[in-house]
């Protein structure tokens, strides 16, 4: 109870600290005479206030930074580990936005496959995980719907996943490692209905680009070749980015397809958190 205390006060002291930069700023700024020294000390302050994109490293970022150095080290990896870390904004730069999606079903090395279209709907929640919203057809004339939430865990170190749909009564759980070239390899375990066993699971998520990324599911026939059961290939809908990217959004946790929307600028700083490219 005394740690989820701290970590309370800690997340007021950012609010307060910010709050109490925006009010200096503004105080200083109707108090400024007509004189030349007191507007070049106002235009000083507003570039100051502009390169911090409002906030303000001397309070804010000082005060909060000391309160963290007061807690003892448990703690403070505890507070630290509930922080937006890079990866999610690597992730919420991949994959948040509105997606038109093909996939490509195969029953094994050979065989013929069917496709099918279908969108998906990835935003942002808890400026922590992705929260997917997919439609489709699994066959023609067979609705298929899926959700999904992906995010990275800072104490593992590790991308997690977990998924269902309208063609099953399960949950399925996956731990993620990205890859050299970027992607993600995803594997957890699933109960197979039809011989009541456990068996592993394997899939990949590869970014091709901002506008284009492939989630691949693998599995193995009888004499143990393995083999692309399922691909979605995502293509980035234009026009509802385009549309979104235009509608003024006024909650901080709103979807939104940029991370820097996402997260304010104390949040980042605090957690070490690089500004995404766009």
């Amino acid at each position: 109870m005394k740690r989820f205390a701290a970590l309370t006060s800690l997340a007021l002291v950012a609010f307060l600290g910010a709050c109490s930069s925006t009010e200096s700023t503004q105080t200083s700024a109707n108090t400024q005479n007509s004189t030349t020294q007191q507007a070049s000390l106002q235009n000083n302050r507003s570039s100051n206030w502009n390169n911090q994109n409002s906030w303000n490293q001397n309070t804010g970022a000082k005060r909060q930074g000391t309160q963290i150095a007061r807690l003892d080290k448990p703690t403070q990896e505890w507070f630290m580990s509930t922080l937006p870390k890079t990866e999610h904004a690597e992730l919420f730069g991949n994959m948040l936005g509105q997606w038109n999606t093909t996939m490509t079903w195969c029953a094994g090395p050979g065989e013929a496959t069917e496709t099918s279209s279908g969108t998906a709907s990835n935003t942002a929640t808890m400026q922590r995980f992705v929260q997917q919203e997919f439609q489709g057809e699994m066959f023609p004339g067979m609705n298929f719907q899926g959700f999904a939430l992906f995010g990275y865990n800072a104490s593992t170190g590790k991308y997690e996943s977990v998924w269902c749909d309208n063609t099953s009564t399960a949950i399925t759980n996956s731990s993620g490692t990205k890859q050299q070239d970027g992607s993600i390899l995803w594997t957890g375990t699933f109960n197979d209905p039809s011989t009541g066993e456990n068996r592993t699971s394997k899939a990949t998520l590869a970014f091709n680009s901002r506008n284009s990324m492939t989630y691949t599911v693998w599995d193995r026939d009888e004499n143990g070749k393995e083999f692309a059961s399922l691909k979605v290939d995502y293509t980035r809908d234009q026009t509802a980015s385009t549309q979104q990217n235009n509608t003024p959004r006024k909650a901080s946790m709103a979807p939104t397809t940029s991370p820097n929307k996402v997260w304010p600028k104390n949040l980042r700083q605090v957690a070490g958190v690089n500004e995404h490219r766009e």
